[in-house]
């Protein structure tokens, strides 16, 4: 079951859940199995704009790849977003920002990120584009 922090409880494997205030809310996993074993975790999660769009279509589109990637680098193809500044950051399994890059308008089609420096596990990669503050998170793995 999952508590978002704020009141709301979700459940299920992907849950949806929209913030409506700027805070920062402790959202919290607990599993449990068929023979009473549970385990919980939790990450913080910062709501600093009350303006931001999650899960834009175009957002959605971005290729990324390869995935899972291992210590070559990792593509981002922002072709549809040529005119735009488009902020990058690399967020660890805690919600801990291990990577941050700011892509001026004008960029290349598609950027390369050197991930060697990253252990292996799951990433949570947030695009935002700067102008509207639109954004999208992407799921990569590190380790092969």
């Amino acid at each position: 079951s999952w508590d978002f922090g704020d009141g709301t409880t979700g459940t299920g494997i992907n849950p949806s859940h929209t913030y409506t205030s700027v805070n920062t809310f402790t959202a919290t996993l607990t599993v449990a199995d068929s023979e009473g074993l549970s385990d919980t975790t939790t990450i913080e999660i910062m709501v600093t704009e009350e303006n931001g769009t999650l899960n834009n279509p175009e957002l959605e589109d971005i290729k990324i790849y390869p995935n899972p990637v291992g210590d070559e680098n990792l593509n981002i193809n922002l072709s549809e977003f040529m005119n735009e500044s488009i902020s990058l950051g690399v967020y660890d399994y805690y919600g801990k920002l291990v990577f941050q890059n700011v892509i001026q308008k004008d960029h290349p089609e598609e950027i390369a990120i050197d991930v060697s420096f990253l252990s292996d596990g799951l990433y949570l990669i947030e695009i935002t584009r700067i102008e509207n503050n639109e954004f999208t998170y992407k799921k990569i793995i590190k380790g092969k």
